[in-house]
């Protein structure tokens, strides 16, 4: 259950009841208003029509030679990725373009699987997931998506997922976890384009109860929004599919949060883990960043995690490394929820080759240990939104 207060110059909070998915209205809004001082304001209307969410970020790109494919290794295999620019390239000659062999026990991650690497499409393995996810207390994996058929789109290791998302909905069944869509940048995506994304998801995923909704429409976390120019988001891809999508905009900076309230976007959020990423990633931003958002009318998602290191594929990058600790996600998540978002998104359950993951690790050799104190942590969160909020 989450806590309320009702209103500006009131004295008492309102208790809503987590006992379904959708939040309840009207006279099925349970309400119990007790005495309690200095906490976040929201009128009734808002108390009765919203709930504090947990989300993580699924990644489906994973697979290996014995996987139902019959491919051969994707993502755990990653080639060392190019800066932008000649000079920085060059001090990594010999490294860029290389791809690591986990045939050989060298995988792309500072960290290690617990049972080595598997492939996405496993119905087992996507099960067990979606049970980790729930006993966790997670709501929502918001999984990642490329490969509308006939469209060249992919990602980096030219990987699509398009094909898993029906095991993983099934995936769902029997457990408490919704799943809502990451929609990927490829090649030239653009106003037109992305427009017919949304629309094969939606005539092949959207009546399957398993697909996570907000006021009646499908919930879609728009990674690299931003690369299509807002104004194109406001008069050509709004106007087609807002109304049957709720959008959440990535946010790097100030005048993105200004450019999403004016696209008509739904809602922003955060998704780096390290605070050293962006301006909005930092969590001395938060405030300011949900405070002006929800004055314009857009939930605000601020995403944590328990560290980050992507030095493996990204060697140039180690100046936004964030050592792993318990220390750093609690410190996140007090400042996250000390800006009263809407939801808090976990970087991630299994962006392994960045270090984010919170999916369970083994301790090997030529690894970063394995604590396995994520879950437990994670878990947690529930009992303090229903402290704080």
């Amino acid at each position: 259950m989450a806590t309320f207060i009702l209103s500006n110059d009131s004295q008492f909070s309102a208790t809503i009841w987590r006992n379904s998915w959708e939040p309840p209205s009207g006279a099925d809004c349970l309400i119990l208003v007790q005495r309690r001082r200095g906490r976040r304001q929201c009128d009734l209307q808002t108390c009765c029509s919203s709930e504090m969410r947990v989300l993580t970020f699924l990644y489906l790109w994973y697979s290996t030679p014995s996987g139902s494919s019959g491919g051969g290794y994707s993502h755990w295999n990653h080639t060392v990725l190019p800066h932008w620019t000649e000079a920085v390239n060059n001090r990594y000659e010999g490294m860029i373009g290389t791809s690591y062999s986990p045939e050989d026990g060298n995988l792309h991650s500072p960290y290690y699987p617990a049972g080595g690497p598997y492939s996405s499409d496993d119905p087992a393995k996507l099960k067990s997931q979606m049970l980790e996810l729930q006993s966790a207390g997670v709501d929502v994996a918001v999984a990642s998506w490329w490969g509308r058929p006939g469209v060249s789109s992919a990602d980096s290791q030219g990987t699509q997922t398009d094909h898993i998302f029906p095991a993983l909905l099934h995936a769902c069944k029997g457990t408490s976890v919704k799943v809502a869509f990451l929609l990927e940048p490829y090649h030239n995506r653009n106003s037109s384009n992305i427009v017919d994304d949304v629309n094969y998801i939606m005539d092949r995923y959207s009546s399957d109860s398993s697909v996570y909704t907000l006021s009646d429409r499908v919930v879609f976390y728009v990674y690299d929004s931003y690369h299509i120019p807002y104004d194109e988001w406001r008069t050509a891809v709004m106007p087609k599919i807002g109304a049957m999508g709720y959008y959440y905009g990535l946010v790097l900076d100030p005048s993105d949060v200004t450019q999403l309230i004016e696209a008509k976007f739904d809602g922003g959020f955060t998704y780096f883990a390290s605070e050293r990423m962006s301006w909005a990633s930092d969590s001395k931003n938060w405030p300011e960043m949900c405070d002006k958002l929800k004055t314009g009318g857009l939930d605000c998602d601020i995403s944590v995690g328990f560290g980050y290191n992507d030095t493996k594929i990204r060697p140039w990058n180690s100046q936004n490394t964030v050592p792993r600790s318990s220390q750093y996600f609690r410190r996140q998540i007090d400042r996250a929820l000390g800006a009263s978002p809407t939801s808090i998104s976990i970087t991630s359950f299994n962006e392994w080759g960045e270090g984010t993951q919170w999916e369970r690790c083994e301790s090997r050799e030529g690894y970063s240990e394995c604590q396995a104190f994520e879950a437990e942590m994670i878990a947690n969160i529930n009992t303090r939104i229903d402290d704080e909020f």
